[in-house]
């Protein structure tokens, strides 16, 4: 049996799944952390209960296994791609900075600004929950600014399609260039033909699960941490509006 456990981004979901797991004492767990530094804790139940887990998506500081994506070098290629697209202005829909995967697009972002020698704005970076709502909030507040902003680097689907739906709604949809996060399949259903970092999925979720089976038969020697190569595809979202 395969029991899935949804935090929905939630610190206190975290801990009372991780209670249910050790009560129903499950061989083993494939783990996204939703509490930033602070799942640690959580963590350190497993390991004192003797429960083998993987990481995945986002990392910690502490040293555990896991499969992770190369988030500085995703930050890096998008924003990469803007800037030679001729956009001088360009922001990043972020979510929040605990999250270590965040935090290192983030820092991709910036070094590919610092490389074409183009000064980061602090008014150009939106730290925010990765939630529709907030896209869809924070696109408001891009808009109702007289700014320079020309492009937008988002760093996650639903972010992406919370800024879309306001740009629809608010005939505003020219206005900016995204490249997004990720390129679900309604997002091409909906023919919306985002720009995006792309990385497989089912690929993260099959090493991570060879690698908790590994350690389930007792043939993990050492801990090991993966890290996937990101891939950038265009789609013309990232052009420079006329």
């Amino acid at each position: 049996q395969v029991l899935i456990f949804d935090t929905d981004e939630n610190f206190q979901n975290e801990i009372d799944s991780i209670d249910s797991i050790i009560k129903s004492n499950i061989l083993g767990v494939i783990l996204c952390i939703s509490g930033g530094s602070n799942s640690e804790k959580n963590i350190k139940k497993l390991d004192d209960y003797s429960i083998p887990f993987v990481l995945f998506d986002r990392e910690l500081d502490f040293y555990h296994d896991g499969v992770f994506l190369d988030d500085f070098k995703a930050g890096f290629l998008a924003t990469e791609a803007l800037i030679k697209e001729n956009h001088k202005n360009v922001g990043i829909l972020v979510g929040k900075f605990k999250h270590k995967n965040m935090y290192n697009r983030f820092l991709g972002y910036c070094h590919a600004l610092k490389t074409y020698d183009i000064e980061i704005n602090n008014d150009f970076i939106y730290e925010i929950n990765l939630e529709i709502e907030d896209g869809y909030n924070v696109a408001k507040d891009i808009f109702s600014k007289a700014n320079n902003l020309t492009a937008i680097f988002s760093c996650s689907n639903l972010i992406t399609l919370g800024f879309i739906k306001y740009q629809n709604e608010n005939n505003k949809k020219n206005n900016i260039s995204i490249i997004g996060f990720d390129n679900p399949d309604y997002f091409n259903i909906l023919n919306l033909n985002i720009s995006s970092i792309s990385r497989s999925i089912s690929e993260i979720g099959s090493i991570a699960a060879k690698m908790l089976f590994k350690k389930l038969d007792g043939n993990a020697k050492h801990t090991q941490k993966i890290i996937i190569t990101p891939t950038l595809k265009l789609n013309g979202s990232e052009k420079l509006k006329e």
